[in-house]
């Protein structure tokens, strides 16, 4: 039963980076039956950077070692460059991968093999967390950018001005001040 106060998530949309066919597929399966929306997947860093900048996915689920020069930790450090938020899914545990990993800023760090009930659980408590971030930002969305810019400025001293930029347009945030 749903307790007063409790909101209910919408589902990410989800983006998979995954070199390998057959565990894209099996990512892909295990989601839907979960009733996630994939909107698309891809082996290589070049492709994937495309793809997630012109679909606007909510979540990427990104493999470390993908085709190419260029692996997942160079995709994230460019994510995280644009604020898209991602989940590390991988198989690559070593000393050297983990301190790479460290510089980037991922969601959670799913560890291949993986089960269908822990792939769920770290996705859902990974978007749980996001949107709690979110609560925090004033957003001001719907007004006249003249208007909002206006409104903004008399807010500077209040914290750090941000502007995402989503398929809908512009919404600014005011991210607060630690």
């Amino acid at each position: 039963m749903k307790k007063q106060g409790d909101s209910i998530l919408k589902k990410p949309r989800i983006y998979i980076v995954e070199d390998d066919p057959i565990i894209a597929a099996t990512i892909e399966t295990a989601l839907q039956k979960q009733g996630y929306k994939i909107i698309g997947d891809s082996e290589n860093y070049a492709t994937a950077l495309q793809q997630i900048r012109e679909l606007k996915p909510d979540l990427i689920l990104l493999d470390i070692q993908l085709e190419g020069d260029k692996d997942g930790v160079d995709l994230a450090v460019e994510l995280d460059k644009e604020d898209v938020p991602y989940l590390y899914l991988t198989s690559q545990t070593d000393p050297e991968t983990i301190s790479r990993v460290k510089k980037t800023k991922p969601l959670g760090y799913i560890v291949k093999p993986f089960t269908e009930n822990g792939l769920r659980s770290n996705i859902e408590l990974a978007w749980h967390n996001l949107s709690l971030t979110a609560k925090e930002f004033s957003v001001l969305s719907g007004t006249p950018r003249n208007e909002s810019e206006e409104l903004l400025n008399g807010l500077s001293d209040k914290g750090t001005l941000k502007k995402l930029t989503t398929k809908n347009g512009a919404i600014w945030t005011l991210v607060k001040q630690d």
